[in-house]
């Protein structure tokens, strides 16, 4: 049988959890959980208060549960989360 590329190159290579540094790329598309009004979450990044809103982000619960990534770290977070302005009704939308 003919093998596929993928299929040689996953043979020949070392899971992502084996190696000292590890890099994940791109949006993830995950969310925050919890029960918050949009103001609160506008007050508490206006405030600078990131630690407190970064313990409700999806990925974080999800590695602190032994979920995605949970032998991962990620690097401390200290910049506001990117938004897009929608100029048909000057709203801002976080992303």
């Amino acid at each position: 049988m003919c093998e596929s590329l993928f299929d040689k190159l996953s043979q020949s290579c070392i899971p992502a959890n084996k190696h000292d540094y590890c890099f994940f790329m791109g949006d993830l598309n995950l969310d925050m959980r919890m029960e918050m009004q949009r103001k609160d979450i506008e007050r508490g990044l206006l405030c600078g208060k990131l630690e407190r809103l970064l313990s409700f982000d999806e990925l974080n619960m999800e590695r602190y549960q032994g979920g995605s990534f949970d032998e991962f770290e990620e690097m401390r977070i200290t910049w506001c989360p990117s938004y897009r302005f929608n100029s048909q009704d000057a709203t801002i939308c976080m992303v």
